[in-house]
């Protein structure tokens, strides 16, 4: 607006003088749409310049919003010295950078105006130019720190299987560094690239599935993090198949399992994870055929089929046992199926028998920095909970956070938040520790996810029982009993013992016997003595509350003897204290 004013354009551009002050204002009736006042702004700044520098800028801003001095010289013929550097500064166009010789936009909005003024055809031109003066091959491999940069310009220049090639190695990059956000970003790059230079040949099926494969592993820890990872999967398998070949069958309909899992999609999971185990079965693959095991022992834990699930994760852990070491990428695969089976016997009351999993899972990552540590430190967490560590739960995720942050997993971090929430709101009521629940489970609805879902409406159930809250627990009660249809229960018991108690306050007995015989009916199909113990000491407790004094008494003590079996001493308090109200 400035540079506008002082053109003498202020009244064209909807800009107006404010006397002799000379003081500028918008006019406030005439109304601009988006942003496209803004680029007729910019574009006026380009046309008052003399040929050669518009030239220079329009050329600067194809090579990208900070670029070599050289690479414009040698790629364009423009070389901008000292004096035309201060004369487009002056201009607000282009300052030196801060690396030597390294020039700069003064922003990227007028960068990316200015880009978009550029001939088409000059623009293709120029970026296949900076790609090729970039790339080193065959000579030398390309620098790390230009494969993005690659990627860009060859897929910029039309060159899709090139853009493709330099986006998997940005990707590849990306994932040794545990950046998994850049490389889901570079891996969906190239199967774009690769779909543009699409030819129904094998060995291009085939490498487009081994893309998608590893897009799918930047998905494991973040599953919601790309809304286009189901179909990219899917669409992997299909290739595989008109590829025939076996392997590839068998690995992307792994990965659209994993994918399915991770998302919380239960039955679609355990039906694509069979699909594999059938594939690979023929192939005599050792590792897949362990890791689909495990993966299968996963899915039916998070669906409550512990009978199935324990087998099955139990033939993994063997398998993978005898060849992982510590740091390992079969470490990695065995830590996480010890925690899930950690998870099952905790939630079964072995809680020693959970612990013992998860000693043996840490000594696996010992000194790993492998997102997968965040995953199974939730795990742990979660046990917990459900043990009435409500403190350790606390110290637990809060390491889980820090990783979460690290390695850029938003799901990861979401579900760190909503343990850590329920834990703290346990200790202290505060409304932070509500509010991160809340915020964390919303989060991940609003992209579809479900994993643990059961799990956060039943603490957040809970809670809102706890503030009286009619309307809240209807909206979470309906979440948890429609993933409770989808066999997803492990909130459902706590979600009904808190309908339960609503109901035996508001003095309507029948529902509060419905309620407490889902909570025993849930705890039941789970295995899960902990819920059980915890339901009948509800129950004593809806006896008290309907001045059912006597009646209390049976379900008191057989939750009392079972917390002291289990040693959940901070239940057996609460029962005991129930006890001297009886």
């Amino acid at each position: 607006l400035c540079h506008s004013a002082r053109a003498h354009s202020a009244p064209a551009l909807g800009v107006a003088g404010a006397g002799a002050g000379g003081t500028l204002s918008l006019r406030a009736d005439r109304p601009y749409g988006g942003s496209a006042w803004l680029a007729s702004l910019v574009e006026s700044r380009v046309a008052r310049l003399s040929t050669r520098d518009a030239r220079a800028v329009r050329l600067a801003s194809v090579i990208g919003n900070v670029f070599p001095r050289r690479l414009l010289a040698q790629v364009a013929g423009v070389d901008l010295d000292d004096e035309q550097v201060q004369a487009l500064a002056t201009q607000d166009f282009i300052y030196p950078a801060d690396q030597h010789d390294t020039l700069r936009f003064k922003h990227g909005v007028t960068r990316d105006v200015i880009y978009a003024s550029v001939d088409l055809r000059e623009r293709i031109a120029v970026h296949l130019s900076v790609a090729r003066a970039l790339d080193t091959r065959p000579q030398q491999p390309p620098r790390e720190d230009s494969l993005e940069v690659l990627a860009y310009h060859y897929a910029e220049g039309m060159m899709p299987l090139e853009a493709a090639g330099f986006s998997e190695l940005a990707g590849d990059k990306a994932m040794a560094a545990h950046a998994l956000d850049r490389a889901r970003l570079q891996y969906a790059a190239a199967l774009t690239a690769l779909d543009k230079a699409f030819v129904p040949d094998r060995a291009f099926l085939l490498r487009w599935c081994a893309v998608a494969e590893k897009l799918g592993m930047t998905c494991v820890f973040d599953a919601l993090a790309l809304t286009d990872a189901t179909r990219l999967l899917q669409r992997a398998v299909e290739l595989a198949r008109l590829s025939e070949d076996i392997g590839a069958i068998a690995r992307s309909e792994y990965w659209l399992a994993y994918n399915h899992y991770a998302k919380g999609h239960g039955r679609d999971a355990l039906s694509h994870a069979r699909t594999a185990l059938e594939a690979v079965s023929s192939l005599g693959d050792v590792r897949l055929a362990a890791q689909l095991q495990a993966t299968m022992g996963q899915i039916c834990a998070s669906v409550c089929r512990y009978d199935e699930a324990l087998p099955l994760l139990d033939e993994a852990i063997d398998s993978k046992r005898a060849r992982a070491r510590p740091g390992s990428g079969m470490a990695v695969g065995s830590a996480f199926a010890l925690a899930i089976k950690g998870s099952v016997l905790g939630d079964r009351g072995r809680f020693d028998d959970a612990q013992a999993c998860f000693d043996e899972m840490m000594s696996l990552l010992e000194g790993s920095r492998h997102q997968v540590v965040g995953s199974v430190l939730n795990w742990i967490g979660v046990v917990y909970l459900w043990r009435g560590r409500w403190a350790d739960a606390v110290a637990m995720v809060e390491s889980s956070l820090t990783i979460a942050q690290n390695v850029r997993s938003h799901l990861l971090l979401a579900f760190s938040r909503s343990i850590w929430g329920y834990a703290n709101w346990r200790l202290h009521g505060t409304q932070e520790a509500l509010q991160a629940v809340r915020e964390a489970t919303d989060w991940i609805e609003r992209r579809g996810g479900s994993l643990g879902s059961s799990l956060t409406h039943g603490w957040l159930l809970d809670m809102a029982e706890n503030r009286h809250d009619g309307s809240e627990q209807r909206k979470f009660a309906t979440t948890l009993l429609r993933r409770a249809r989808q066999h997803d229960r492990l909130g459902e018991a706590m979600g009904c013992r808190a309908l339960a108690r609503a109901a035996a306050k508001a003095h309507e007995p029948a529902t509060a016997q419905h309620y407490l015989a889902l909570a025993e009916r849930s705890a039941q199909l789970r295995g899960s003595r902990h819920e059980l113990a915890v339901t009948q000491l509800c129950e004593a407790e809806i006896c008290l509350i309907e001045d059912r004094r006597r009646a209390s008494l049976a379900p008191l003590d057989a939750a009392s003897e079972a917390f002291a079996a289990m040693a959940m001493p901070w239940h057996l308090q609460q029962a005991e204290a129930l006890r001297h109200l009886v």
